[in-house]
Order: structure tokens, then sequence, then C-alpha cells
């Protein structure tokens, strides 16, 4: 990692990249594999203040509690060069609650009857009826994959500015003014790219030039 700091023009941190090391990154995981290291996002990040121009993480703070994902955005907030921009993509609630509300929507019938068939085939059986299942599809998505905590964009705005973020963005999972944050998300190619529009929220923060202690800027 050293190494990586002194000679990258623009160093940049992907955490949690499970599979995914982008080339040009430094690549880091909890159970590291090819070309990542290691690192917990739960703990303090072993760099230096100010050491990144950009951080990415996917599909990851989702699976993280509710202390654990505010000491990271703290870290990744202290990591990052004044300036420097943290892409974060997790699950949106919002969509969670417009399934559950509106569960007769073409697209909401066809992300159901697909999650019950990829992943609650026992529940399949009993639901023909993929709409009378909403509240059961819900369920599996909060529990099924070790999920801890789903944020909408109220709630992660909020602790992203409590974290010291300012200059807050939502765009499409995939696209980025930024052309280093452009293209990172790669959940799309384990799921339908279709579904995964529906379950992402992507968010763009940017640490400010003149940086200020803030109340969350230690773990």
């Amino acid at each position: 990692p050293q190494t990586y700091l002194r000679t990258e023009e623009h160093p940049s941190l992907n955490i949690g990249c499970g599979k995914n090391a982008e080339q040009g990154w430094l690549n880091v995981d909890i159970d590291p594999e090819a070309s990542a290291v290691y690192m917990d996002a739960t703990q303090p990040f072993p760099f230096a203040d100010d050491s990144f121009d950009y951080v990415f993480s996917e599909h990851l703070f989702e699976h993280l509690d509710y202390a654990s994902g505010r000491r990271m955005l703290a870290e990744v907030f202290r990591v990052l060069r004044p300036g420097g921009v943290f892409r974060l993509t997790t699950p949106d609630f919002r969509f969670l609650h417009r399934l559950y509300e509106k569960p007769d929507r073409p697209l909401h019938q066809s992300y159901m009857a697909w999650s019950l068939s990829a992943y609650s085939p026992e529940i399949a059986a009993d639901f023909p009826d993929e709409r009378e299942a909403a509240a059961l599809v819900i369920s599996r998505f909060m529990h099924l994959w070790g999920h801890c905590m789903i944020y909408d964009r109220t709630s992660l705005s909020h602790l992203l500015r409590r974290a010291g973020f300012e200059e807050l963005a939502y765009p499409v999972p995939g696209e980025s003014v930024h052309p280093r944050l452009a293209g990172m998300e790669r959940h799309g190619q384990v799921i339908p790219p279709w579904a995964n529009r529906l379950e992402s929220m992507t968010v763009e923060a940017r640490k400010p030039q003149i940086a200020t202690t803030h109340e969350d800027a230690t773990p």
C-alpha cells in the first residue's frame, strides 16, 4: 500500500472489493483475493490522513451495523484528501417500500418473480401469485445475505453530512461526472442489471477543500 500511495498520481481506495479488484486502485477486503490486501472496514483504516483522491465501496455498507457504518464514514472522510470524492453504492430502502406499497406494478411483479425463483423457491411454490408475497420478498432481502442496515436517501445523506461531507449527488449506478468513478459498479453482473438498478442507490459526496474537525471525524 505505501508503494502504491507514493507512486500513484490519483490514489484511489476500493473498499470491500471482493472479486472485483480494479486496476490502478488500492483494493482492500476483509477476505482478500488476487491483488487485494486485507482491511477491516469496521476498524481504523491503516492509512494517513488525506491519502486518497477517490474512495469507492459497493454493496458493503449494508452489511455493517449502524455504529460500524458511522465509523467507516468517518474513516473515509479522514483518509480522503481535501476535495476528494467518495462513491458509495448500497441497497435503497425506498425501493423496498415501493415494492410493498405497489406490488401490482409489472416491474415489481417481475422483480418479485425473479427473486422468489432465484433465492426462495419454497416461497414461490406456496405463492404462485408473487404479489401476495411482497412482505416475504422484502424480509428475505433484509436478512438473506447478512444485511444489517438498509438506508434511504434521507438517512444516508444525514450520516454523510454528519461525517463532514458536502456536495452530495445521487447518480445512476455506473454513471459519474468523474471519469475515475464511472463504470465502477459490478453488482449488476451478479444479478440481472435491471434488478440491480431497482435495488441500488449510489451517492457521491465530496470532502470540503478546507475540512474542519467534525464530531464524527474520529472512530
